[in-house]
């Protein structure tokens, strides 16, 4: 027989000598990091299709009832201009009214609340709907934006693959922020405006962990964007140009005044809508009569205020429309649009009105500053552009990202000294007038406040599940004897008993003291005593328990599974101990153990006895070559290794692994071990020297 081509033995050869990258490979796959970076190239997809199909859908609304995609620059013919914005309107009224489950359009405010505040999913079918209502009005001539209905339409589908990969709750918030960033790095181009986009406005954090999926989600967002549409759907700026270091004040004052607008345009939007609430027929017709005034508005002569506004906005920036009085009377009128869209439920985004608006205050500000002093300051479109940043940034409470997404529009360096100046005026002018964000102000009149995410903090990452008690709690059964809930006291050393029925369904708690009352009044029965506390269930964050603790009788509260099944209780000096580690990074007595099996990885937080440590220790040039068993340490040092990391040179980071007794240590491995604080110093010491990495 003719000897094989390929020797047997060849693969497994070669899988030897590539063993070490493989199993680098493999640490990465199942590394929740790697995960996390995958799944962002995934929700970036996604982002870039819903950017894709509004802006479609927008488009064709646009030709069909008002004959052009760009009414703002080009004037529809007057009788579609004055019936096509009514017309649109009552079938916005009609599919918010029967098809959403609110009775309003989802937006970017309800993205904010689930991912700072825990609040309630997104809805699929509120997103497709308030998508699908806004492309009709922004399209149809109503003053809005694409990209909030794109970032909440992202936002939602990114949250759905996250419910079908059974993400970990902990990340969702991550994807789904990053669904957002992807949504904007694709309707401007930007994806670096677009991730910071994410990280400030939607995240409120700029946390390492975070940083890599949002970037994997924007640039795939970007790339997909500009494969599907090209250039169409990015908002084209004219190149900035600077003359003169003697106008830097000029811009400095221009932010100031930005911030005034931008005060100015958020109240009107707030105490607009709140007044055109009060409105007293049917909520689904109002957007029809709102349409009727915008369409009136529009066949008077007054088209710039129909749309996005980019086609004008582009226009307006290389130097057309450079009449004061008439970008005044935009100005007001633009205002006043954009405060009765939002009035209508639309859905339709602020983020392009506000662009809008800054763009015609910075022109108007630079048509006056250039009649005073022609010779040292440029033309209007310079102060267009910056304009455009210092009203956004207020409104939005977002001055990095508008920064980096100017500079991405405009790809010139010379927009950034002045516009960090006007966005720094900004900024301290909106301090003083105590103008929070719109989005800040939306939730506020839905009850809301990011305020308590922002106080928070950490608090919002903990889950209960990764730091409640799974023993060490009392239970009896309903109908118990008080002389068994007697013992169940005499016997441990507790505060308080739980009452469950025969399959394990919470019931009640019994405190201590509750005991001695009964026991000097011969009537009580263990009915009489039993007070309902407030229950956690292993999904919820700290933060939506804390307010629990209150009032609970005791310092720990009851936690349930989804059943309704007492599981383990929750301790306030657990809650306090996790947010001493993790918020304040001090030392505690509570170890953060990442454990992994088939479902994936887990956060545990194990209390360790007094004066004990859990830390990671070099093994040190003295050690090295030396095995486990050889070094004995629980008898030499009363620690015990729980896990070792060990280096491995062609990755260059260690690798997590089982304690393994009889493998030769290197001084570049760490050895995780548990012991007296005073121990593992004294472990740490006799060890080193450690040589640096680089």
């Amino acid at each position: 027989m003719a000897e094989p081509l390929v020797p047997p033995t060849l693969f497994g050869r070669l899988r030897a000598r590539l063993a070490p990258q493989i199993a680098t490979f493999e640490a990465m796959r199942e590394h929740e990091a790697t995960r996390l970076l995958l799944a962002g190239v995934v929700v970036g997809a996604i982002g870039a299709f819903a950017a894709v199909a509004f802006d479609g859908v927008m488009a064709a609304v646009g030709e069909l009832v008002l004959g052009t995609a760009f009414p703002a620059r080009t004037a529809p013919i007057w009788w579609r201009a004055l019936l096509g914005p009514p017309a649109v309107g009552l079938a916005v009224g009609l599919l918010v009214r029967h098809l959403t489950h609110r009775g309003r359009p989802q937006g970017m405010a309800d993205v904010l609340a689930r991912v700072q505040l825990d609040e309630p999913s997104l809805s699929m079918r509120d997103g497709t709907v308030s998508a699908l209502t806004a492309a009709l009005a922004v399209g149809g001539g109503f003053s809005g934006g694409r990209e909030g209905p794109i970032i909440q339409f992202a936002s939602t589908l990114a949250a759905r693959a996250c419910r079908i990969l059974r993400v970990r709750p902990a990340s969702v918030r991550t994807l789904v922020a990053a669904g957002a960033a992807a949504g904007i790095a694709a309707s401007f181009n930007t994806p670096l405006g677009g991730a910071f986009f994410a990280l400030e406005i939607i995240l409120g954090n700029f946390a390492v962990e975070t940083f890599a999926p949002v970037v994997a989600a924007t640039v795939t967002g970007t790339v997909l964007g500009q494969a599907l549409l090209g250039d169409r759907i990015a908002l084209h700026l004219p190149p900035f140009t600077f003359t003169s270091p003697y106008e830097l004040p000029l811009y400095f004052v221009l932010g100031g005044v930005g911030a005034v607008v931008a005060h100015v345009f958020k109240r009107s939007v707030i105490a607009g809508s709140a007044r055109i609430a009060a409105f007293a027929g049917p909520i689904w017709l109002r957007p029809s009569l709102i349409g009727l005034v915008i369409g009136i508005a529009s066949a008077s002569g007054v088209n710039q205020i129909m749309g996005n506004g980019y086609g004008f906005m582009e226009d307006l920036l290389r130097g057309d429309h450079g009449v004061a009085g008439f970008l005044v009377l935009l100005l007001a009128a633009k205002i006043l649009a954009t405060t009765l869209t939002v009035a209508g439920r639309t859905g339709a985004g602020l983020f392009a009105p506000s662009l809008f608006i800054g763009a015609v205050t910075g022109a108007t500000f630079g048509l006056g500053v250039h009649a005073i002093w022609p010779d040292h300051t440029e033309a209007m479109g310079a102060y267009g552009i910056v304009g455009m940043g210092a009203v956004a940034a207020a409104v939005l409470n977002a001055p990095i990202t508008m920064a980096l997404m100017l500079f991405e529009m405009t790809g010139n360096y010379h927009v950034m000294l002045p516009l960090m100046l006007a966005l720094a005026a900004s900024g301290v002018v909106s301090v003083g007038l105590r103008s929070r964000s719109l989005e800040d102000m939306e939730l506020e009149e839905q009850g809301l406040s990011l305020a308590r995410r922002r106080d928070t903090g950490v608090m919002h990452e903990i889950l209960v599940g990764d730091i409640y008690r799974s023993d060490g709690f009392e239970t009896v059964a309903e109908g118990a004897p008080l002389t068994e809930i007697v013992a169940r006291f005499l016997r441990r050393r507790i505060e308080h008993v739980y009452v469950v029925d025969p399959s394990g369904v919470y019931r009640g708690t019994v405190h201590l003291q509750d005991v001695k009352g009964a026991m000097v009044d011969p009537t009580a029965t263990l009915e009489t005593r039993v007070r309902v506390v407030a229950t956690a269930t292993l999904t919820e964050s700290l933060a939506n328990v804390l307010p629990r603790f209150f009032d609970a009788p005791g310092d720990s509260l009851p936690v349930v599974d989804a059943g309704g099944r007492l599981v383990g209780v929750l301790a306030e000096r657990d809650v306090v101990a996790a947010y001493h580690r993790e918020a304040l990074r001090k030392d505690a007595r509570l170890a953060h153990v990442v454990s992994r099996d088939e479902t994936g990885e887990h956060d545990d937080y194990l209390e360790l006895p007094e004066g004990q440590a859990m830390e990671g220790v070099p093994v040190g040039a003295k050690r090295a070559g030396s095995t486990l068993r050889q070094l004995k340490l629980p008898q030499e040092y009363g620690c015990t290794v729980v896990a070792m990391s060990l280096w491995d040179a062609g990755a260059g980071d260690w690798r997590r692994q089982p304690v393994d007794a009889d493998r030769a240590l290197l001084a570049e491995d760490k050895l995780i071990v548990v012991g007296l604080a005073s121990a593992v110093a004294r472990l740490r010491a006799d060890g080193i020297d450690e040589p640096p990495r680089s």
